[in-house]
């Protein structure tokens, strides 16, 4: 007659997380080459029923949140074997590749990326107050370490009036918080002429100029001849986007009065 203790040639322990000795529950536990999977139960306890060769086995561990762990076992003959998996918690890191963000002269559109430099998912949410000239597209998503999140940042200089604006971009993760300031430069719009001076030779009587805006809004423009033997089509506009142009003509007999 061979009496083995009770559980013999099987393995038994405990799941525990790495950094706080917490016991980790519901982790999902194989053993290599047998089919039987079982659960690690609220204090982190799990118990393989199935009776092993003795020998090396390796017990790998499963469960969200954390990487997944293994760990090899020597399972003595009529005996039953302890093991403790510990488990490292996935932990994502948040990257940002800009922490400023300047809308030069005439840029309407910037990119940010965010990356997950760590392990396990990152989620993001996009926070920032209600204006009008910034717009930013996704505002959520999931990054992980192999695959990065591309931000659009719009602005739009004609909704707002000239001067300085800066707005800050927040970024909630699972793991904290991030910031992207916006900044942008309106100037006052101005008129600009092209050209600034208009030569008339003997046969020509008719000349264009181009008028144009520098900076962003619109412009009220009203043309008036100092000199009655100019005249000039048209005589009042409004510029924005657009240039216009103006018919300049000389009256060479009006001159000589």
């Amino acid at each position: 007659v061979v009496l083995e203790r009770e559980g013999s040639q099987t393995i038994f322990g405990k799941v525990v997380d790495i950094a706080s000795s917490d016991p980790v529950p519901h982790a999902e536990l194989t053993i290599d080459q047998i089919d039987e999977v079982v659960k690690s139960v609220d204090h982190g306890i799990f118990r393989f029923t199935r009776k092993l060769i003795p020998g090396m086995h390796t017990v790998k561990a499963e469960v969200a949140g954390y990487q997944a762990s293994s760990i090899q076992v020597k399972v003595g003959l009529g005996e039953p074997a302890s093991a403790d998996i510990l488990m490292i918690r996935l932990q994502p890191i948040l990257t940002i590749t800009d922490s400023v963000v300047i809308f030069a002269r005439d840029e309407t559109h910037k990119i940010v990326t965010i990356a997950n430099e760590g392990t396990g998912e990152l989620f993001w949410e996009l926070k920032f107050p209600m204006t009008d000239w910034l717009k930013v597209d996704p505002r959520q998503g999931i990054t992980n370490g192999s695959r990065s999140s591309v931000i659009t940042l719009r602005a739009d200089r004609n909704l707002v009036a000239p001067g300085e604006y800066k707005m800050p971009v927040w970024i909630e993760t699972n793991v904290g918080v991030g910031k992207v300031d916006a900044r942008m430069l309106v100037k006052k719009p101005r008129i600009l002429t092209n050209p600034e001076r208009l030569d008339f030779s003997a046969y020509i009587d008719t000349k264009t100029i181009i008028i144009s805006r520098d900076g962003y809004g619109s412009v009220d423009w009203d043309l008036v001849p100092e000199a009655k033997w100019v005249f000039a089509t048209p005589t009042r506009g409004i510029v924005s986007d657009d240039r216009v142009e103006i018919q300049i003509t000389i009256d060479r007999k009006g001159m000589l009065q």
